[in-house]
């Protein structure tokens, strides 16, 4: 026999669990950067875009590192690189370490795109800074890593 339960507040979840609190500000990131790329031009950059290059090196990184960084499948991470090649955000360059494999870089297009995302997170950071004082944004900061580093460490 099962227990009928009354009331569905479990279902729900708690409404201050720290998904809550995070989601909407990555949401946030995620939509001032979007429009300052479209307000510079890139409006053909989009979301799946960013895990080439969150995880790109300034020299360049082969698609096989790529993936690796992002979670991704190598087949995924090339459909990510065709489509930012095609757009020309990137280019594919012969390894100068290993002639049989090629290296991703960004373009001059891909750097200046880079560039205005940079600028719009500068700005959130700046807001943010003014609201929390500099001193509990750097708390905030040191926090975040120090939990990426733990999470990042576990996984390894």
């Amino acid at each position: 026999m099962s227990r009928t339960i009354s009331s569905r507040r479990l279902a729900k979840g708690r409404a201050d669990h720290i998904g809550r609190d995070l989601l909407p500000l990555a949401e946030l990131i995620d939509r001032r950067v979007f429009a300052e790329l479209a307000r510079r031009g890139y409006e053909d950059f989009r979301q799946g875009h960013q895990a080439v290059f969150i995880n790109i090196d300034d020299d360049g990184t082969t698609l096989t590192e790529l993936a690796s960084r992002a979670g991704l499948s190598k087949q995924a991470m090339h459909e990510l690189v065709s489509d930012l090649e095609a757009r020309g955000y990137v280019e594919r360059l012969p390894s100068p370490s290993d002639g049989r494999s090629k290296i991703i870089r960004t373009t001059d297009k891909g750097e200046r795109s880079i560039e205005a995302a940079w600028s719009a997170i500068a700005r959130i950071e700046a807001e943010w800074t003014k609201r929390l004082g500099a001193r509990r944004m750097n708390d905030l900061r040191r926090a975040l890593h120090e939990l990426h580093d733990h999470h990042t460490g576990l996984e390894s």
